[in-house]
């Protein structure tokens, strides 16, 4: 997938959210083609890359075969991702379990109970995985000190990142082009469309609604937003939930809704 901007945060779901289903790799994964997954079936699918028979599977086998300096970025992120999933603590080993990453997996994504995998939940469910994992990213790209914990100035600054000009703020053009620059497609930039939606509502975040987003400002505003419990950082968990929950809350509202 992407690697994405945060300080206007949403720009993470210019791409993700809007994710393509995988009807190919569901269809896959539905041996019996009744249209619902369950983790045998997973389980069974990920048995046939398990060339030397380990019951996991290798960066390699992951891959086809592919060399690890050869391995996309992207690639070996969802790599990690699935090395730890069903694992005690989440813990990394180098390779996917197939077992219990089938059964984590399905329980993960699986949003009525029943225990298989629609194809819905199936294309929503690595769509939302596939954005946390790139918020996470972001996260420790905004996060300067490394302390795995983000504060105010760390948000101002990352927006200031983008402020070409040196003015203090981002103005339309240069968040159009911090949006080109992280992949967003050519429908986004319509008018009206998800770009502007963002810069509408990011622009308000400063208090003066007047084509800039002021970074110091708006970074705080933000902020406020992510530390809901008010403890002066930004964790993790918090950061993936808090942008997750404005995201839906913004394009809901067309923009409109800073602040309520």
């Amino acid at each position: 997938m992407l690697s994405t901007t945060l300080f206007l945060s949403a720009l993470v779901c210019l791409a993700l959210c809007q994710a393509p289903t995988d009807t190919d790799t569901f269809n896959n994964f539905d041996l019996n083609k009744d249209g619902a997954v369950t983790p045998a079936e997973i389980e069974k699918f990920c048995a046939t890359a398990d060339a030397d028979g380990s019951g996991g599977l290798s960066l390699a086998e992951y891959t086809g075969g592919a060399a690890a300096d050869q391995v996309a970025a992207d690639d070996k992120a969802r790599f990690d991702f699935y090395d730890g999933l069903g694992e005690a603590n989440n813990a990394k080993d180098g390779s996917i379990n197939c077992h219990n990453g089938a059964v984590a997996f399905v329980k993960l994504v699986d949003a009525d109970g029943d225990g298989t995998v629609s194809l819905k939940e199936y294309s929503m469910g690595v769509a939302r995985v596939t954005m946390e994992q790139s918020l996470m990213a972001q996260f420790k790209d905004i996060d300067a000190d490394g302390n795995n914990a983000l504060n105010v100035r760390e948000i101002a600054n990352y927006c200031l990142k983008f402020d070409t000009n040196s003015d203090g703020a981002m103005g339309y053009a240069e968040y159009q082009a911090a949006a080109k620059t992280n992949g967003a497609p050519a429908e986004d930039f319509a008018a009206g469309g998800r770009v502007e939606t963002q810069f509408v509502f990011y622009d308000r975040m400063d208090g003066t609604q007047d084509k800039a987003v002021t970074c110091k400002p708006a970074g705080i505003a933000f902020f406020a937003q992510l530390d809901v419990d008010q403890n002066d950082m930004v964790g993790p968990k918090e950061f993936v939930s808090q942008v997750e929950a404005i995201n839906a809350k913004m394009f809901a509202a067309g923009g409109d809704a800073v602040g309520k």
